[in-house]
């Protein structure tokens, strides 16, 4: 919830403050030369100019390492139960598979429910421990959610800046229409009479 906050205060805070702009306002990723614009069609746009805003601006830094330490500590923070909860599941599949082996009917049927009953026993006791890694899982869901709109937010004024700054004089195209219309009256006054 903290790392969502953050993200929010980042994204007003660059509205607000302008501090994603830099210096140069032109942004390197839209120039018009052959090996941004290869780069550019290979990856994503929106990526690579958020990038370009992140280099520029240390409150993106920031959040950019806290979302990178953000995963390390998730990962160091599940591992134990992750391994814990891993040996009890394959023990129960491994109890299962040997109660398949015996022949003895009403033995087998009081294996599984002594081995229902411990599994039972066992979700109950992880429940709450369940509970909140379903806590973490739908925090995740929104953390990379506003990551996405906050990427989306700060690059969306930089593409319009491109497209209002570049938008293409239409007298070249407008020569080209003309042109075609030019040859295609040259080929009708070339076709034979009928």
């Amino acid at each position: 919830m903290i790392l969502i906050s953050f993200v929010l205060m980042t994204l007003n805070s660059c509205q607000i403050t302008g501090e994603s702009k830099s210096k140069n306002d032109d942004s390197q990723v839209l120039q018009d030369n052959q090996s941004k614009i290869k780069s550019t069609r290979t990856s994503n746009l929106v990526e690579a100019l958020y990038k370009e805003l992140t280099e520029k601006n240390t409150e993106l830094q920031q959040l950019e390492s806290a979302l990178v330490n953000y995963e390390e500590t998730e990962k160091d923070s599940l591992k134990t139960y992750k391994k814990y909860n891993a040996k009890s599941d394959s023990y129960y599949q491994s109890a299962l598979v040997k109660i398949d082996v015996i022949q003895d009917s009403i033995l087998k049927n009081q294996m599984n429910e002594l081995i229902n009953s411990s599994k039972s026993a066992y979700k109950n006791k992880t429940a709450d421990l369940d509970a909140l890694l379903e806590q973490i899982k739908t925090n995740n869901t929104s953390l990379k959610d506003y990551h996405e709109m906050l990427k989306i937010a700060l690059t969306l004024p930089v593409i319009e800046k491109f497209q209002n700054e570049n938008f293409p004089d239409d007298s070249s195209i407008e020569n080209l229409i003309r042109e075609q219309s030019d040859l295609i009256e040259e080929i009708k006054n070339l076709m034979p009479d009928k």
